[in-house]
Formats: structure tokens, C-alpha cells, sequence
């Protein structure tokens, strides 16, 4: 099996958005149709088996983009950088 970074970018791919509640591992399928079992099960069986893999992973790892996080925002939800500026720009903060 491919690496956990691999397994969440697989899964990423196929329409799930994944996020740790603690040490908890939560997933949701939220792309179009059905998700295809024969491609997601083993995924799925390999986040399971791999949980610390896959929890260390998660912790810098963003559930919107699949960037790099480097921080928190004020609802306990962790951003990349590029989420971070799309989060500052939808405020239409002036910044002169």
C-alpha cells in the first residue's frame, strides 16, 4: 500500500474530505455520486490500520485544499496558508 499521504490524497481525490477530532480520524464522502467501494475500501482499511500514520499526517494536512497547514484560525480550524488568505480576503478588511 502506498504511503498515508498518499491514501488521504487518493481519497481527497475520489470526493472525501478528511480531519482529525482529536485522535480521531473523521471522513466524509462530499463529491459527486456514489464513491466507488473497489477503489475506496482498501483507502479507507488503510487509514484504520495506519491510524497514527495517518493522524500524524492529518495535523498538517488541510481539509479544504490538501496544502500544508501552518496555523489555526479562531474556530479551532487549522488552514494552509492559501485557505488563510481566501478567509482574509472574503472580510474585505482594508488594509491601507
Amino acid at each position: 500500500m502506498d504511503d498515508i499521504g498518499q491514501v488521504v490524497m487518493k481519497l481527497s481525490a475520489l470526493g472525501y474530505r478528511l480531519w482529525l477530532e482529536g485522535d480521531r480520524v473523521g471522513y466524509e464522502h462530499v463529491g459527486p455520486g456514489e464513491p466507488d467501494a473497489v477503489k475506496v475500501l482498501p483507502l479507507l482499511k488503510a487509514i484504520r490500520e495506519r491510524k497514527a500514520d495517518a493522524v500524524y499526517f492529518l495535523r498538517c494536512y488541510c481539509p479544504c485544499c490538501g496544502g500544508v497547514v501552518f496555523g489555526t484560525f479562531s474556530d479551532g480550524k487549522s488552514r494552509c496558508l492559501v485557505c488563510y488568505r481566501k478567509n482574509l480576503d472574503s472580510l474585505n478588511i482594508d488594509r491601507s
